[in-house]
């Protein structure tokens, strides 16, 4: 080959020429019939249809926001292989603990968002709510979101898109997480004995209790004897609107006694925060003297105000509303009004009714004070005392000396039901600025959560709760000790910013120490008294202490279980 082309370069070249080409129409003739096949065999398998079977995932977490008749919900997004589409949204007045127990009686597909308020609710009765996803091929996802409660209330307004909601007054409701996710564990805002059988505790939010053995989420404890009593049934309080009240049914208490109610720690709110062990999960209350006949007998269901049809109090129906004439307003003899407002000195007034009435559990929920012409800053209320007549009460709070104030009474009806006047359940009246001075011969209150711990060398340290001192005179604490519960000696007396206290060399066996506050004018409290058994060998063998509060919460406490998607 090479001989040829020295001796026929020319004819060399040409002929190399067309091999090069030959090879070349070769090769593309073989990519471009690859590129064919490729081609037909992709169209072939386009048109094969493969249908979506797989479901967006579960959406993992919900919350709700309490509005008036409404509730505002937001939750995260789902996803989906191809893409999710939109959400369904499932509610009722009935908790879906699994899909074997009941249904949610309502549902609305909401569409692609993640945030939806649902309207026309009824206020002051709790809904249960559930979302689910679904993508084009309509498959949904195979479990509800964790659910989530709520109560709608009359002048609250939610917004789900802003995450902010709060009543019409100055009174902001937070909860479920105001500018982002509820992360505020619930606490125990107080409890009342409404009778010897009966016990309202009121939590600082909407709460739900486990769905078996709610009755073991709570314990009540005698702060004198140290025994439980025990809780026979737990059932939610009809007669408090926002739905944050417990009626604890339990063994009769001891008249006069101290209790402390704790929750536990498998109550949650709505957002699946628990309630934290602490301070924060309890309250105290008074045995009560009355027997749970007698407070049915005092404390009948209220029905509902009659329509007086008469030519007096005419009722004429307007834009969705009742419209009372003139005349309605006008008190007639027998109707139930504000007689008069009197203040008794600057922490006391008393309001005179014109007729006996019936009150709501808590009776300082039937009052409002504040000062002239500002309606949306009401005062604190420090106690409201209803007179065995039912018509005279006495309200404490603290005023201010040559102030007006107006008070106004609301949800008071008398033995027949009926509603006070319109116009005739507010009273103004003005703080004088020269009052008679009161003898004062009330101890400040007893402090609260008195706990014992051991120390070395047979000691011990105390801390409580200071005094709620609602009158501003509490001047110190003293501290009592006592080896049988029966002779106490003082110990110290200490400063009212003082809540510690530490005692050596102490007496191996049983001690037992009192604490009581004590007012500028001698007025002593009865005392908390709280007991410890000291091992004379020391702590390292190991301490005995026997606190006031906590006994079920140190040896009860179980792990929370993880809430079971629906």
């Amino acid at each position: 080959m090479k001989s040829f082309e020295r001796n026929f370069p020319k004819k060399y070249k040409q002929l190399k020429q067309k091999r090069m080409t030959r090879s070349f129409k070769v090769l593309f003739s073989s990519v471009l019939g690859a590129a064919m096949l490729v081609s037909v065999s992709s169209i072939a398998l386009a048109a094969v249809t493969v249908k979506d079977a797989v479901a967006p995932s579960d959406v993992d977490k919900l919350t709700a926001m309490s509005g008036d008749a409404s509730v505002a919900l937001s939750w995260p997004a789902a996803t989906d292989n191809v893409a999710v589409k939109g959400y369904n949204v499932y509610f009722g007045n009935d908790e879906v603990t699994s899909d074997n127990t009941a249904k949610y009686s309502n549902s609305v597909d909401v569409g692609n968002v993640t945030k939806y308020t649902v309207k026309k609710l009824q206020n002051g009765k709790k809904y249960f709510f559930a979302v689910t996803a679904y993508d084009a091929a309509k498959n949904e996802s195979e479990s509800y979101s964790p659910y989530a409660g709520a109560v709608p209330m009359s002048g609250v307004v939610a917004d789900a898109g802003a995450g902010i909601f709060g009543k019409t007054s100055s009174t902001v409701v937070a909860a479920n997480g105001v500018g982002g996710p509820d992360v505020t564990a619930p606490t125990v805002a107080k409890a009342f004995a409404l009778n010897k059988n009966q016990v309202r505790v009121t939590f600082s939010e909407v709460v739900k209790l486990p769905t078996q053995d709610a009755d073991k989420s709570f314990t009540v404890q005698d702060n004198y004897t140290y025994e439980n009593l025990k809780v026979k049934s737990v059932t939610l309080d009809a007669e408090d609107k926002t739905g944050m009240s417990f009626i604890l049914e339990t063994d009769e208490q001891n008249p006069g006694s101290e209790y402390i109610a704790t929750a536990g720690i498998q109550i949650e709110d709505i957002a699946g925060n628990p309630i934290n062990s602490g301070t924060s999960d309890t309250a105290t209350f008074t045995g009560s003297p009355i027997s749970k006949e007698d407070y049915i007998k005092l404390h009948p269901a209220a029905p509902a105000p009659a329509v007086d049809t008469k030519k007096d109090a005419a009722v004429t129906k307007g834009e969705d509303k009742l419209v009372a004439s003139a005349d309605a307003a006008t008190p007639k003899d027998g109707d139930l009004i504000i007689k008069d407002v009197k203040v008794e000195n600057d922490t006391t007034i008393k309001v005179s009714l014109s007729k006996a009435s019936v009150f709501s559990i808590d009776p300082s929920a039937n009052f409002v004070l504040t000062k002239k012409g500002d309606d949306k800053n009401p005062l604190e209320l420090s106690g409201v005392f209803i007179d065995d007549n039912k018509m005279d009460v006495l309200v404490t709070t603290t005023l201010e000396p040559g102030v007006e104030y107006t008070l106004t009474a609301k949800d008071i009806v008398d033995a027949d039901g009926k509603g006070m006047v319109e116009g005739k359940n507010t009273f103004d009246f003005k703080n004088g600025d020269a009052l008679v001075p009161v003898s004062d011969t009330t101890p400040p209150e007893e402090v609260t959560n008195l706990v014992v711990s051991a120390l070395k060398n047979l000691g011990a340290k105390l801390k409580w709760t200071g005094s709620k001192n609602s009158a501003g005179d509490l001047l110190n604490y003293v501290v009592y000790h006592s080896t049988d519960d029966k002779t106490y000696g003082a110990l110290k007396t200490l400063a009212k910013e003082n809540t510690a206290f530490e005692a050596s060399t102490l007496t191996p066996g049983v001690n037992y120490f009192k604490i009581t506050s004590k007012d500028a004018n001698g007025n002593e409290s009865k005392g908390k008294t709280v007991k410890i058994k000291i091992v004379e060998t020391g702590p390292e063998i190991g301490l005995i202490a026997i606190a006031s509060v906590g006994l079920g919460r140190l040896f009860g406490k179980k792990k929370k279980a993880k809430v079971a998607k629906k």
